[in-house]
């Protein structure tokens, strides 16, 4: 008989504990999926769905004062692939997409790999599609295929203010962010480049519904529209600028002819390399700001012909360089203006125009306005002979006479008297040293002599004549044009060292004003009146050499040696004399004498004081969108 025993009985209570326990983390994972987790879940969801394409905004227009269109926006598109990055083009796709698109399938690859920023977004695979593609792309009708917006910069302009304009290229890895992705242009040069923040814009997106294969099944109505950047009405003068440019393009130089034959002679092309500049003395606006030679900004950047671009890039003429403002020369004669007021406020020599309110010494205790030695075109300093350009000499001069004759008799004299320190105090107070801050990107500062730099090239005991080099503006002496018509305007205006400006007013899209950019003092040079009126008189005295003068400029030439050629040629002035609003550089490399240009800086600035630049002349933000709607309604685009 078997034994048995009965079941134990079973715990209703620690069953129900488990499935209570079961149930109860089902319960938390359902919470956590549909509300903890539903917002990453659904965005995970649309992104699988959904495929975000950016719309490029269009960039902010740039006009000149009288509201001419400089660089402005056109449509243009680029080709992209949604597929995601682990899923690329293979077998029969690959070559079809090749084909239809004009790639090789190397070309292809590397852009679908490299040619997104996200993988959720459209690899661009053609970046500047012309309409032939577009059309044949609308055609072929391929669900992976989607078209992109690509505004196109274009400068109706062409080479004109191409310095002053820079252009615009495609990001380059190293400057993705959150702002810029893959394809988006940004400002290389110039005011596209110093203005970015304000003519970018903010980008719009709009998506496309895709299925599990990557096939575009339609269109999402999620769209957000691209905010376009702002715009800039610019203080330049185009029909000015286009004369400056005329000139520097069609002048020629003549050197003198070598009669002993060592170098024969040769033709001379037309054109000239250098810069041209005019500018309010009062505002610091700039008018015109020319340099040759130039490029066509329509060529370059994102459009690139490799052919040009390659060229640019050897030619010993350098046409990217922006010559106003990213070149030093030696002044020349120009740089006298320095050694005048140095010798003045120092007390080194006495005006002989007026009187230096400050002075209570005797008259016979003041220092003359006249050198020790009067001019005879020579100067000996121990064993060395320094030439005056004038070779049978200027006789006895004042100092605004050896300024108007620009005697170098005159001022190695006063140089030794001022030393290097006060050459370089003096050059400093004007900015020759420091970038001027003109709202351009990369200026090139100055230099200006240092007993330290001497040290380092000749020793303690460096020779005295250095001095007289540097205050002819030669030796360590190196200014831009930019600088050195900055420093001219300081004179012109009382005294303020202004930071030039190219940029006056910033608007909106809609034209409304946001703001205008004010005057900017560098630096009060606190010059006194009777000094301010020294300088004034001895350029005047220039202008008196140069025939009839109606619109009174007064100012100062200066040819500067250089030894890979023909000297450089400057003038540097202001007008009226009297009264000035306008001051103007002109300086052209190996272009000989400075004088040689006086009638073209008279030229340009009667067309400031003709059309008063500075008082008129410029649109208002009131009729700033009558005149883009006027324009776009006379067939003239906006």
């Amino acid at each position: 008989m078997n034994d048995t025993h009965p079941a134990p009985p079973r715990n209703p209570i620690g069953s129900q504990i488990v499935v209570g326990l079961m149930l109860a983390l089902l319960a938390v994972k359902v919470v956590d999926l549909q509300v903890t987790q539903a917002h990453e879940l659904v965005a995970a969801s649309e992104e699988n769905r959904l495929r975000r394409v950016r719309i490029p905004p269009p960039r902010g227009e740039i006009y000149d004062r009288r509201g001419e269109v400089l660089a402005t926006n056109e449509a243009a598109y680029a080709v992209g692939i949604l597929s995601p990055p682990d899923r690329p083009p293979e077998g029969a796709g690959l070559r079809r997409l090749c084909e239809l698109l004009g790639l090789d399938s190397a070309t292809l690859l590397d852009r679908f790999e490299n040619g997104r920023s996200y993988p959720y977004e459209p690899a661009v695979l053609v970046p500047d599609a012309d309409d032939a593609l577009i059309t044949r792309v609308a055609e072929a009708d391929l669900d992976e295929l989607v078209i992109v917006d690509r505004p196109r910069r274009v400068y109706p302009q062409g080479e004109t203010l191409c310095h002053v304009l820079g252009y615009t290229d495609e990001v380059r890895p190293e400057e993705l962010s959150t702002r810029y992705r893959m394809g988006d242009l940004i400002g290389r040069k110039g005011l596209e480049a110093s203005y970015e923040p304000e003519l970018a814009g903010r980008p719009g997106v709009r998506y496309i519904e895709v299925n599990a294969l990557e096939r575009r099944i339609g269109a999402s109505s999620h769209t957000t529209s691209p905010e376009p950047g702002n715009s800039l009405v610019l203080s330049i003068d185009l029909g000015l600028q286009r004369r400056a440019e005329e000139l520097l393009d069609t002048l020629t130089y003549r050197r003198p002819y070598d009669w002993s034959g060592d170098r024969p002679w040769v033709e001379p092309e037309p054109g000239l390399r250098g810069s041209i500049i005019l500018m309010d003395v009062n505002t610091g606006e700039v008018y015109a700001l020319a340099a040759r030679p130039g490029y066509d900004p329509n060529r370059v950047g994102v459009r690139a012909d490799p052919d040009y671009w390659g060229k640019l890039l050897v030619d010993p003429e350098k046409p990217l360089l922006a010559r106003a403002y990213q070149s030093t020369y030696p002044p020349g004669s120009t740089f006298k203006l320095v050694d005048a007021t140095a010798g003045l406020l120092m007390g080194k020599v006495s005006s002989d125009v007026a009187e230096n309110p400050a002075d209570t010494r005797k008259k016979e205790e003041r220092p003359s306005s006249y050198m020790d030695q009067p001019c005879g075109g020579v100067f000996r300093l121990g064993d060395t002979l320094f030439h005056c350009w004038g070779h049978i000499g200027h006789g006895r001069l004042a100092l605004s006479e050896a300024i108007g004759w620009s005697c170098n008799v005159y001022f190695y004299q006063l140089g030794l008297r001022i030393g290097i320190e006060g050459i370089a105090e003096y050059g400093h107070l004007y900015g020759l040293d420091e970038p001027t801050g003109v709202d351009l990107p990369h200026e090139r500062a100055g230099q200006l002599p240092s007993i330290e730099r001497l040290e380092e090239r000749w020793g303690k005991n460096w020779p005295r004549g250095q001095i007289c080099n540097n205050a002819i503006g030669q030796g360590d002496v190196l200014v831009s044009p930019l600088e050195l018509l900055t420093a001219y305007a300081a004179v012109a205006n009382g005294g303020r060292l202004l930071e030039p400006r190219i940029v006056r007013r910033i608007v909106s899209p809609d034209g409304t004003r946001l703001r205008d950019v004010p005057p900017r003092v560098h630096r009060d040079l606190e010059l006194p009146e009777w000094v301010r009126e020294t300088l004034i008189q001895g350029f005047r005295n220039v202008l008196k050499r140069f025939g009839a003068n109606p619109r009174d400029l007064c100012g100062k030439t200066g040819t500067s040696e250089n030894p890979h050629g023909e000297p450089h040629a400057w003038f540097c002035g202001f007008a009226p004399s009297d009264d000035p609003r306008v001051a103007v550089i002109i300086m052209i490399e190996n272009g000989g004498f400075g004088e040689s240009y006086i009638r073209y800086a008279k030229e340009l600035v009667g067309y400031v004081l003709d059309e008063d630049l500075d008082e008129r002349g410029a649109v208002s933000c009131l009729d700033f969108e009558a005149l883009k709607l006027a324009r776009r309604l006379n067939g003239g685009g906006s």
